[in-house]
């Protein structure tokens, strides 16, 4: 979930420390009202969005998305397509705004109910409702966008 809420290129391995740390230091206040993994995708979500807000952090992500790989290697086109769409995707996530973006990637790729949200998020279920319709929304517009831009690679 890191993953997909950072992108590519962030040093995952330090937010999973991170994650852990503060797992293990708030462990005493889980009260057991709601799931295990909804308290811990708080904790994932607080983590990552503390990340988010520190002064580099879209600036190299931008860098890590648009960087071409030294020593290219040739692979079929099928994968170099698939490459690309998820540089694409990683490209719009990072522009929609951290409460969208959080709220579509724990509907959306990680199967996460509208209810285990609210709990994770400490939201009501409705605004769940409303930011993944904005999110999706927001999302379908800018990928749109992102592929009219991208040329078409013929054989």
């Amino acid at each position: 979930m890191l993953f997909r809420l950072c992108g590519p290129g962030i040093e995952i391995e330090d937010l999973v420390q991170q994650v852990y740390l503060a797992l293990f230091g708030s462990f005493g206040r889980f009260e057991g009202r709601s799931a295990f993994s909804s308290w811990l995708f708080g904790i994932c979500i607080r983590v990552a969005g503390k990340k988010a807000r520190s002064a580099g952090r879209f600036a190299r992500l931008r860098r890590a998305l648009l960087s071409e790989p030294s020593g290219t290697v040739h692979l079929p086109d099928c994968l170099v397509a698939r490459a690309e769409q998820a540089r694409m995707v990683h490209r719009v996530l990072g522009r929609l705004p951290y409460k969208q973006r959080t709220i579509l990637v724990l509907y959306e790729m990680e199967g996460l109910s509208g209810k285990e949200i609210a709990e994770s998020l400490s939201i009501p279920q409705a605004t769940v409702w409303t930011r993944l319709h904005h999110a999706r929304k927001a999302f379908r517009r800018s990928f749109s966008c992102e592929t009219k831009n991208t040329p078409v690679v013929r054989k």
